[in-house]
C-alpha cells in the first residue's frame, strides 16, 4: 500500500462466471466462479486487482421420471452463475448423473440382495441343523422304544391300529415292523389272523393318509414274503391286490406332482413379468404369494424319494409272490407290465436299486408273450436303450438280458435300431463282462436282413474279425459264430470282411481248427466269392470281349492255395456238421478257384480221388441225408464244367445218384 500516492476510496467487486461440472460422489452439479476485487484511489484508478476462484454446490434432485431437459432450463434460469447458452451443457451433465444414479441403486438393489440372500440362508442352514438334530433325537428315541418291542406287548402294538389317531398307528406298525425283523417271530405273528386282518384293513383305508404307515406294514409283509410257505397266507388277505393299489397311486400321486409343478413354473414366469396368472394350484390362502420354485423343487424330491423307497418294497413284494405262475398271470392281467413300464419311462429317479428291482421283474415277465406284445406297445425299448451305457454294472446286465429276451421278436428289434442300439452295442463289445450278452443281441438282430447293412457303421466288423481271428478256444464261441455267419450272407459285408488278409485267416483258421461253425463262414464267402465272379464274367460278356476288360476278374484263383487242404479235411475228418460245410464250401469253387481251367478241372477230381470219395457216401446207408444232398448238389456244380462232366459221366456216380431220383 505504500507504494501508491493516492489513498485507496472503495473496493470494486465483479463477479464472473465460469465452468458447470458434475459431483458423481455427491450426485449434485458444481458451478465454478471467480470473484475479481479491484481497490479504487481518489481518482478513481484501480490501485490493486485480485481474483479469487470459488466452488458453489448446486443441489439437484433426480428420477427415473425427470425430464432432464426442462429441469435444465429451470436451473440456469434460476442461477446467476451459469450463463444462458449453457443450457445444453446442464442438460447433457443431468442427464449422465440421472444413469449414475439409476446404476447406484441397481447395484445397492444388487448388494442387498445379496446380503438378503446370504441372511436368508444363514437362517435355512439354521433350521436346517436344527431340524436335522430333533430329528436325530426323535429316531433315537424311536429305537430305543423299538428296542424294548416284545412279543408279549403283540395286543398292545394291535390296539393301536383301531386308534382313530394317524400318529398312534404309525407308532403301532413300527413296533409290530421291529418284531417282524426278527425271523423267529414271524410264524408267530403270521398265525396271528386279528393282526392279519388289521394290518391288511389299514392298508387299504389309509393308505392315502400317511406314506410312513403303508411303509411300514409294507415292510412287515415284505418280512413274510421272503418265505414261501407265507404265501398263501399273504394272497388271503389280499396283499398282492392292496400292494398293486399303493403302487397305482403312488404313480398317480407323482404324475399329479408333475402337472402341479408345471403350473407353479407357469405362475412363477407370470409374476417375473409383473403378469396376472391363468390359474394358480395352490390354496386360496396362498394364491398370490410369490412362488419359491427351488423350495418346490426340493418338494418334489423329497415326495420322490418317499416313494422310492415304498415302491422298492412293493414291488419286491410282488416279485417274491410270482413265484407262482398263477399269481404271476393274475398280476399282468391287472396291468402290473404298465405300472413297472410307468417307473422307468414317467420317473427321473437315480435310486439304483429301484431300477434293477424294476427291470428284473419285467425280465422276468418277459418271456410270456402276451407280456412282451404289452413291453412293445409300450415302448419299453426306448426306456431301457437310454440307461445304456450307464455307471452301474449290475443295472447294465440286467437291461441286456431284458433286452436279449425281448430281442426274438423282430418288431422289438426293430424298435431298438431305429432308438441308434447297434452303435452302443459296438461300444460295449470290448467290455468283457458285456461281451457274451452283447454278442447275443447283435446275432438276434443280424437276423434281418434291412439291418444288416448298418453293421457297416460301426466298429463291430474289425473287432468281430480279431474275436474270429484270435479266438483262444479251438472253436469259436457260438453266439460269435451265429453273427458271423449271419453278416457273412451279406456281400457288402463279406467283402469287407475278407478285405486286409481276412479272408487268408478266417480259412486257415477254419481248417487247422477243424471248426464247423466257422466253417459255415467260409461256406457263405465261398458263396459270395462265386457271385462275384459270376457277376464279373456277365460284365465281360455284356462289353463283347475281354480284351475290352483292363482289370482282372476280382477274387479269381482265390482259394487256389486252400483247395487242396479243404479237400484233405473233408476226406479225413468224422464229424458230420464239418463234413456238410466242406462239401457246400468245394460245390461253390469254380475252376478259376483252385487254379485250373478249362477241362483241367477234372484233374483237379482225378487228384484228389473225388468219384470213389463221393461214390462211397452215396451208397444206401452209408452216410446221413444231409451228406448226401451235399453230394449230389457237388456233383450238379461239378457237370458244369465240360471236362469233368464228360468224367463222371463215364463213372458209377450217375448210376448210384439217379437210385435217388425214384
Amino acid at each position: 500500500m505504500d507504494s501508491y500516492s493516492e489513498n485507496p476510496k472503495y473496493l470494486k467487486r465483479k463477479v464472473k462466471s465460469g465452468h458447470v461440472s458434475a459431483d458423481y460422489d455427491k450426485c449434485d452439479l458444481v458451478v465454478k466462479y471467480e470473484v475479481e476485487a479491484t481497490v479504487v484511489g481518489d481518482t478513481g484508478k484501480a490501485i490493486r486487482t485480485e481474483r479469487k476462484a470459488h466452488e458453489m454446490p448446486l443441489r439437484v434432485k433426480l428420477d427415473a421420471h425427470t425430464d432432464c431437459k426442462t429441469y435444465a432450463e429451470q436451473l440456469v434460469h434460476s442461477s446467476d452463475l451459469i450463463p444462458s447458452n449453457k443450457v445444453d451443457h446442464v442438460r447433457g451433465l443431468l442427464e449422465s448423473l440421472k444413469a449414475h444414479i439409476q446404476q447406484d441403486r441397481n447395484r445397492a438393489d444388487s448388494v442387498d440382495q445379496v446380503k438378503r440372500n446370504l441372511k436368508k440362508k444363514k437362517r435355512d442352514e439354521r433350521d436346517k441343523q436344527r431340524h436335522d438334530e430333533e430329528q436325530k433325537i426323535a429316531e433315537a428315541k424311536a429305537k430305543e422304544e423299538l428296542g424294548r418291542a416284545t412279543i408279549d406287548d403283540l395286543d398292545d402294538y394291535l390296539e393301536k391300529l383301531y386308534d382313530e389317531d394317524i400318529v398312534n398307528k404309525v407308532t403301532g406298525t413300527a413296533m409290530i415292523l421291529a418284531l417282524a425283523k426278527n425271523a423267529g417271530n414271524l410264524e408267530d405273528l403270521i398265525e396271528n389272523e386279528a393282526l392279519m386282518g388289521a394290518l391288511s384293513r389299514t392298508l387299504k383305508d389309509d393308505s392315502k393318509r400317511s406314506m410312513e404307515l403303508v411303509c411300514n406294514i409294507m415292510q412287515i409283509f415284505f418280512s413274510f414274503s421272503h418265505f414261501s410257505q407265507f404265501h398263501q397266507v399273504l394272497l388271503g388277505f389280499q396283499v398282492g391286490n392292496n400292494t398293486m393299489m399303493i403302487i397305482r397311486w403312488e404313480l398317480k400321486r407323482y404324475a399329479s406332482r408333475l402337472e402341479e409343478m408345471q403350473m407353479l413354473q407357469e405362475v412363477a414366469d407370470a409374476q417375473e413379468k409383473g403378469e396376472q396368472p391363468v390359474s394358480d394350484p395352490r390354496k386360496a390362502k396362498r394364491q398370490g404369494d410369490k412362488i419359491n420354485m427351488d423350495k418346490e423343487e426340493s418338494k418334489t424330491k423329497t415326495l420322490q424319494r418317499k416313494q422310492d423307497k415304498l415302491l422298492f418294497v412293493c414291488i419286491h413284494v410282488l416279485l417274491n409272490l410270482a413265484e407262482d405262475d398263477k399269481v404271476e398271470k393274475k398280476m399282468a392281467k391287472r396291468d402290473l407290465v404298465l405300472d413297472l413300464v410307468h417307473i422307468l419311462s414317467e420317473r427321473t429317479t437315480t435310486n439304483t436299486e429301484l431300477l434293477i428291482l424294476t427291470v428284473t421283474f419285467l425280465k422276468k415277465l418277459s418271456i410270456t408273450k402276451e407280456n412282451k406284445d404289452t413291453m412293445l406297445d409300450s415302448g419299453l425299448v426306448e426306456h431301457l436303450v437310454k440307461y445304456v451305457p450307464c455307471s452301474n454294472e449290475m443295472l447294465m446286465k440286467i437291461i441286456l438280458r431284458t433286452l436279449f429276451n425281448l430281442s426274438f421278436d423282430i418288431d422289438i428289434r426293430e424298435q431298438m435300431v431305429s432308438h441308434a442300439f447297434i452303435p452302443k452295442l459296438a461300444d460295449l463289445l470290448p467290455n468283457k463282462q458285456f461281451r457274451a450278452i452283447t454278442l447275443k443281441i447283435l446275432y438276434h438282430i443280424s437276423m434281418d436282413d434291412k439291418f444288416k447293412s448298418m453293421f457297416t457303421y460301426t466298429e463291430i466288423l474289425p473287432y468281430m474279425m480279431r474275436m474270429l481271428i484270435d479266438f483262444p478256444a479251438n472253436h469259436i464261441a457260438k453266439e460269435l459264430a451265429g453273427l458271423a455267419v449271419n453278416l457273412s450272407l451279406n456281400h457288402r459285408i463279406c467283402s469287407i470282411m475278407c478285405q486286409n488278409g481276412g479272408f487268408k485267416n478266417i480259412v486257415e483258421r477254419a481248417i487247422k481248427r477243424r471248426d464247423p461253425l466257422l466253417m459255415k463262414v467260409v461256406r457263405n464267402i465261398s458263396i459270395w466269392t462265386l457271385s462275384a465272379q459270376d457277376s464279373s464274367e456277365f460284365a465281360v460278356k455284356k462289353q463283347g470281349s475281354s480284351k475290352d476288360i483292363t482289370e482282372p476278374v476280382p477274387y479269381r484263383s482265390s482259394w487256389g492255395p486252400f483247395a487242396g487242404s479243404l479237400m484233405d479235411l473233408l476226406k479225413s475228418t468224422d464229424s458230420t456238421e464239418l463234413m456238410i460245410e466242406l462239401l457246400g464250401t468245394v460245390s461253390n469253387l469254380s475252376p478259376a478257384d483252385i487254379g485250373k481251367s478249362g477241362s483241367d478241372y477234372a484233374d483237379f477230381i482225378i487228384e484228389n480221388e473225388l468219384v470213389e470219395f463221393l461214390h462211397k457216401h452215396l451208397l444206401p446207408g452209408f452216410s446221413e441225408d444231409d451228406i448226401v444232398l451235399e453230394v449230389i448238389i457237388l456233383l450238379g456244380s461239378m457237370c458244369l464244367d465240360e471236362g469233368a462232366a464228360r468224367l463222371l459221366s463215364n463213372s458209377p456216380l450217375i448210376k448210384v445218384s439217379s437210385s435217388f431220383i425214384s
